[in-house]
């Protein structure tokens, strides 16, 4: 269909934008392809030479892939394909993509993923061999610490007995497997023990009315928000309502997802690509963001390119292969086909009904979500950004900084071992601010509020801390300890704010380096234009400046005013900046709510809804009205398994100028599969989750326990 309709598809883009080399892919239902094949069917040239010598590495910042299986049927990933293979499957689609020349020098990769319906008469796909495991595989770990799934050098290394000692440490917390949760409050469920899938909402069917439990969990939940005087906004409905219960729901839900990209990674992000597809089905549409580059490359932004590509990495891309998207899509599936807004002035150039577009986006993704709202408002009904690394000079400056501090070559005898931070840190940390909230549970809600005195941990005090060797650290240790959360200041100008207390779960990252901060310094703003002897590392206020002044292509995203976005309330935007998930995952928080990027084993939310999903509530607000406005959002934490994993050989970039105690550091894996631990709501800002000190603060009505309060 697409060879037919290219004259078309070319014909409907703008002439400064013609699309070339592309490429189609037709997956049968039962397919899913590694990220290895999906780059390995791209047409040949399509990648650059020297870019496919760090492919392996550009593939470890997309992935890993997806678990699937580990979805354990949330939303749409189940039926015949969620259990099918190792991994489990995806619905039948067709890929089809191409570049899109921005300017002389620069060009996008874009490529927009169509899912079809299930047909049951038609046999599941045969499973690929090559498919898994590969280096992208992700990696399960069973209750003793064994690697269940993973890349082939950790089974191999696992087989023959090379494999580091486990170091495995399951959550202290009793685990409630998903099978046998049950509640204290009788209004939060319908039922004393309630099943999996009850929990994640997947009751109701495609093509059905809604079910009478649905409704029954409406009505009941009514009821315990008027009691306590704490109601959400909106009605929670299920996803199945909130794209509606149509034929064509089993296969595509009549709207386009865009998902951004992470750090400076010039690449499409097929992990999210693929996991959106599967659980909402959404057309899904991505790009390089107008180059090629691993996560933190920087060359891209060197040399008479360089404002162009940033200019497309910050947000014309996300334009450019949206728009081209739409024009597939409306091909693909028809003009009318799907949710379409009548009259909108920036219509599709095949149908005067634009399709409803939506934009999710972590990190640097969330960024661009930014971007795309201050340059292109017309584009997006829908934006989610999480995290976003706006006013993107100032990030830099504080990320260097704050890692600097950790640096030996900087830090001299205030060097300290980064296992203190998860250790010592932690515990002072949570011991004087973890009950602000109103509850003890290893967690800090209200990180703002929480100005830790870290004198208990000098060596000599009288404090616990103080009395062990191993514990404490001496005065120079100390005051370099204090400046990791102290805001970036040059010559007593202002340039980045602090980061909060609970930095300690990104230990990993305090590796010594900031190697992308540095970088884009160095090639984007300075366009290497460095002295002989140029240390990144000592930053000064005229370096600052400049990037400031330069913002290259637009690139520091920094225009507050999105008025034009917004359209009176007609267009909506939600932008989360979580406590308790790290930067855009991973924590002890309740940091699983359906986010962009939250795509490791078992990473769900808890039910198939508006309030446990933020994509849903988005689309529900969006296409609704303020009825459907969340007054919170709910987060699941689950258990979680944890061990040492060696880096794969193959991808270790380790130099002497890193901190090689980082390595020391266990990977955290959390997941559903393991059992959940608590949810807890997430509560529009200025606002934080107070208990109400009374209800329960473990299992799925946990959250309602908690009340939305100012701090």
């Amino acid at each position: 269909m697409f060879n037919l309709s290219f004259q078309r598809l070319q014909a409907s883009l703008p002439a400064s934008n013609p699309i070339n080399n592309t490429f189609t892919e037709y997956y049968p239902e039962g397919s899913n392809p590694s990220l290895e094949l999906l780059v390995a069917q791209y047409p040949e040239k399509t990648l650059p030479s020297d870019f496919l010598k760090n492919l392996q590495q550009t593939l470890a910042s997309v992935g890993p892939d997806i678990d699937i299986k580990a979805d354990g049927g949330y939303g749409k990933a189940g039926g015949r394909t969620g259990s099918y293979g190792p991994l489990g499957s995806l619905p039948a689609f067709c890929r089809f993509g191409g570049n899109l020349p921005t300017s002389a020098l620069t060009a996008v990769l874009f490529e927009v993923w169509l899912p079809l319906a299930s047909d049951p008469s038609i046999q599941l796909a045969a499973l690929n061999s090559s498919d898994y495991p590969t280096d992208s595989t992700p990696i399960v770990l069973g209750a003793d610490g064994t690697i269940i799934k993973g890349p082939p050098y950790l089974l191999q290394m696992q087989a023959n007995g090379t494999l580091p000692a486990d170091g495995s440490s399951p959550s202290t917390k009793k685990e409630l497997p998903l099978s046998t949760l049950t509640t204290t409050d009788p209004a939060s469920a319908p039922h004393p023990s309630l099943p999996a899938g009850a929990l994640d909402g997947t009751t109701p069917t495609s093509g059905t009315p809604p079910s009478r439990r649905l409704h029954k969990h409406h009505k009941k939940a009514k009821v315990h928000h008027k009691k306590h005087g704490d109601h959400h906004s909106a009605e929670v409905i299920s996803g199945d309502d909130v794209f509606g219960t149509t034929k064509d729901f089993d296969g595509w839900n009549g709207r386009l997802l865009f998902i951004g990209n992470g750090g400076q990674r010039g690449f499409v992000p097929l992990t999210d690509l693929k996991q959106a597809m599967s659980r909402h089905r959404f057309a899904v549409a991505g790009s390089n963001a107008g180059h090629f580059s691993t996560s933190g490359g920087t060359a891209w932004a060197l040399g008479p390119q360089g404002a162009d590509a940033a200019r497309d990495w910050s947000s014309r891309a996300v334009h450019v292969a949206r728009q081209a998207s739409l024009e597939v899509i409306d091909l693909f599936y028809g003009s009318t086909a799907g949710a379409r807004v009548k009259g909108d002035p920036n219509p599709s150039k095949l149908s005067p009904d634009r399709l409803r577009s939506y934009y999710a986006g972590c990190s640097v993704g969330g960024m661009q979500g930014f971007g795309s709202v201050q340059n292109y408002p017309e584009d997006f009904d829908g934006v989610l950004v999480g995290a976003p690394a706006i006013y993107f000079n100032r990030v830099n400056h504080g990320q260097i900084h704050t890692r600097g501090i950790h640096r030996k070559k900087i830090a001299g005898a205030g060097f300290f071992d980064i296992k203190l931070l998860i250790t010592s840190v932690r515990d002072l940390v949570l011991e004087q601010c973890d009950a602000l909230d109103g509850l003890k549970d290893g967690v800090i809600n209200e990180a703002y509020t929480c100005k830790p005195d870290f004198d208990p941990l000098l060596c000599g005090s009288t404090s616990k801390w103080g009395k062990d060797a191993t514990a404490c650290f001496n005065s120079t240790q100390l005051a370099n300890l204090k400046e990791l959360f102290q805001p970036t200041v040059y010559n007593n100008t202002f340039v980045y704010d602090r980061y909060l207390p609970g930095l300690d779960i990104q230990a990993a990252s305090l590796t010594g380096a900031a190697a992308k901060a540095i970088g884009w310094i160095t090639n984007a703003v300075l366009q290497n234009q460095t002295a002989p002897g140029f240390d990144g590392y000592k930053e000064t206020l005229e370096i600052f400046q400049k990037g400031e002044d330069l913002n290259l292509g637009g690139s520091n995203v920094d225009k507050p005013d999105i008025s034009a976005f917004l359209n009176g309330g007609k267009r909506k935007l939600i932008h989360y900046h979580g406590l308790g998930m790290g930067h855009c995952r991973n924590g002890p928080g309740a940091f699983l709510f359906g986010a962009p990027t939250q795509n490791d084993a078992g990473n769900t939310p808890l039910r198939w809804d508006t309030e446990h999903d933020i994509i849903l509530s988005l689309v529900a607000w969006t296409e609704r009205g303020s009825q459907y406005a969340p007054a919170y959002q709910v987060g699941a934490s689950y258990n979680s398994r944890r061990r040492f994993i060696p880096v794969n050989p193959a991808l270790d970039t380790t130099t002497s100028s890193g901190a090689s105690d980082s390595a020391a550091l266990p990977t955290t894996f959390w997941s559903r599969e393991i059992g959940l631990r608590h949810t807890r709501k997430l509560c529009p800002w200025p606002q934080v989750a107070h208990y109400d000190g009374h209800g329960p603060t473990d299992g799925p009505a946990a959250f309602q326990s908690f009340v939305c309060q100012d701090p």
